[in-house]
């Protein structure tokens, strides 16, 4: 197993999040390095690449070279209809031939580029000459593809980009020197078997596959996908990431070989060259091969393998650009979204519109509660607006984003909670900074719940709802270490869903513990599926997502409920009701703002863009 285990810069904080927890590869290492530049052309130009073809020309036949000094491309097509190519390694047709400049932006990555055009390409490709500094003895190859083609394409092969040659120039030589990125069956023995990406090589006799990723046929095809290969001389990885993909398998280690670059011949994106069939040469003249069919853009070649945490940061680059915090939360349409933004008053807005909630506090410090199970007193009690807001720890921030965030301390937000707040499925967000110690081990602090008894009894505990702690990390031993935690009524209970521990390959794995920094928090919530998300600042990540064992869930619907950020409500203990008379219990201690309800488990993808909005906008 590999992990991509972080160490963020203080305005990278959450800079990869679901990218790079990766499985497959070895050991964990640290990425100390992710960083944000001037949007994903930066971080290209950040990294000197010896080649950079952005591919977003809307007319003419250059396809221009972003690094001075190395040449340009030339946009063209084959002169006609490529046939199909028989068993058992096809070349697909390009029926018609396309090669069409100037396409609208989506559905390639990036999200927000000033350059509204890409290019598709089916029998259409570009060429760049031959330059040595373009086949370099270790390098990193990098491109944005969306794929158009479907399950019945089957057994042939798409060339995302090659630079090879055969050692004899004569007709129909097989390629032996090189490298090459392609989609095409799973076993080259068996044209049937499932698509992968796969990277190719030359060994000076030979050109054969490094290695592909593990990814079933459905995920190769028409999605926005982020390919890089890498390979410093004794290793080679591919990286891959598109939308909603499952983040444990997006690096994947290759069996490297010794390998011999190209002396000859010119690089080619989205189709093979003449005389270089991949196996010995097929039947008919020689033609062009594996023309690819879809989208391509951002080709980029580097002369050196990059480090996880530089691929790290084109990806995010790529899928974030000029993302806004606010902006990400609302295209998800949430139930109610409180910024917690205000200076003074009583009203804390609904950024929706829809459901405002009212500030408020204990009337009196919040006494001790007793082990196993205590509510930490308050005392003094504070519920102070207007505080700087928690990315104005880490200056300089944006001035886009508000000055202002709440401290609570036996404060807290009340809203009259409905319906669209108590959905069968929910994803619960947050940022915090908590403000306890360890002397705190052992009481529970509530972020945000809304939960009700199964009775009217002063006594009752709880058994419907949702709630979002931190607390034991052993509900039966109160001085074990914090953890964050979902809890959920059951209808007979109030449960918390317990960590299904999948990676215990992991020495580091020791959970989403609690930290006294700026914290992104995210709980989704599905009948076959529930996650926790935790992103800090200077916190090495072994985990960012972590899997819970999902426990049927009763949603709290009873009239006049209310739902309460920082704080529980009345008469609605955790466990069994503390000595005394009925109270608000386990107050949070600290900093909260940016808390919203969605009635729906949002993707990871999803997860990602509001995490790195957060702590970029």
């Amino acid at each position: 197993m590999s992990e991509w285990y972080l160490l963020l810069t203080p305005l990278a904080v959450l800079a990869v999040l679901l990218l790079f927890r990766f499985a497959g590869c070895g050991t964990i290492l640290a990425l100390d390095d992710v960083t944000f530049g001037p949007g994903y052309p930066g971080q290209v130009a950040g990294d000197s690449p010896k080649g950079h073809w952005r591919l977003r020309e809307a007319s003419g036949t250059v396809a221009k070279n972003e690094v001075g000094g190395s040449p340009d491309g030339t946009y063209g097509k084959v002169s006609s209809s490529l046939p199909d190519i028989p068993a058992p390694h096809r070349s697909p047709a390009a029926n018609p031939v396309k090669l069409e400049l100037g396409l609208a932006q989506q559905p390639l990555l990036v999200q927000t580029d000033a350059a509204s055009t890409s290019v598709r390409v089916q029998g259409g490709f570009v060429r760049v000459p031959f330059d040595a500094n373009l086949n370099p003895a270790s390098f990193t190859l990098e491109a944005l593809v969306f794929p158009e083609w479907g399950l019945n394409d089957r057994g042939r092969y798409y060339c995302v980009l090659e630079s090879s040659g055969p050692l004899a120039s004569e007709p129909g030589g097989a390629k032996k020197l090189g490298f090459a990125i392609y989609a095409g069956p799973d076993d080259p023995n068996d044209p049937n078997s499932k698509y992968h990406w796969q990277l190719w090589a030359g060994t000076g006799t030979e050109f054969k596959r490094m290695g592909h990723a593990p990814n079933p046929a459905t995920e190769v095809f028409r999605r926005p996908t982020y390919i890089g290969a890498t390979f410093d001389g004794t290793k080679a990885f591919l990286f891959l990431f598109f939308p909603e993909k499952d983040i444990d398998q997006a690096k994947v280690e290759l069996n490297a070989f010794p390998y011999k670059p190209a002396v000859s011949g010119d690089l080619l994106i989205g189709i093979t060259d003449v005389n270089r069939a991949l196996f010995p040469p097929l039947p008919g003249p020689n033609q062009m091969l594996y023309p690819f069919s879809g989208r391509i853009g951002e080709v980029a070649i580097y002369d050196k393998a990059l480090g996880e945490e530089r691929i790290a940061s084109h990806v995010v680059a790529a899928l974030t650009e000029d993302l806004k915090y606010p902006d990400e939360v609302k295209k998800e349409s949430p139930e109610g979204y409180w910024r917690l933004v205000e200076e003074t008053g009583t009203t804390a807005d609904d950024a929706t519109g829809s459901r405002d909630g009212t500030y408020d506090k204990a009337a009196a410090p919040l006494p001790e509660g007793t082990a196993a199970h205590r509510s930490p007193a308050a005392g003094p009690i504070k519920l102070d607006l207007g505080q700087p807001t928690l990315l104005d720890l880490f200056p300089p921030v944006a001035a886009s984003f508000p000055a202002k965030s709440v401290r609570v301390q036996g404060g807290f937000v009340k809203i009259v909670s409905s319906g669209p707040l108590n959905p069968p499925e929910f994803t619960l967000e947050a940022l915090a900074l908590p403000e306890w110690g360890l002397n705190a081990r052992g009481k529970y602090f509530c972020v945000i719940e809304s939960s009700i008894p199964g009775t009217a009894t002063p006594a009752a505990t709880k058994k419907f709802g949702y709630a979002l702690y931190a607390g034991p990390d052993n509900p039966s031993d109160p001085n074990s270490p914090y953890q964050w935690q979902l809890w959920v009524g059951t209808g007979t209970a109030f449960v918390r869903l317990a960590e299904k521990k999948p990676y215990v390959d992991s020495p580091k794995n020791t959970g989403p513990s609690v930290r006294t920094e700026p914290t992104y928090l995210a709980v989704t919530y599905t009948p076959a599926k529930a996650f926790l998300y935790v992103y800090t600042a200077g916190r090495h990540f072994g985990h960012v997502r972590y899997e819970l064992t999902v426990t049927p869930y009763k949603a709290a619907l009873a009239t006049n409920l209310d739902l309460f950020a920082g704080i529980t409500g009345e008469r609605r203990a955790l466990f069994a009701p503390f000595p005394g008379p009925a109270r608000l219990l386990y107050p949070f201690s600290g900093r909260l703002e940016e808390v919203a309800v969605y009635s729906k488990a949002l993707p990871e993808d999803r997860i990602l863009a509001h995490a790195t909005a957060a702590f970029r906008t």
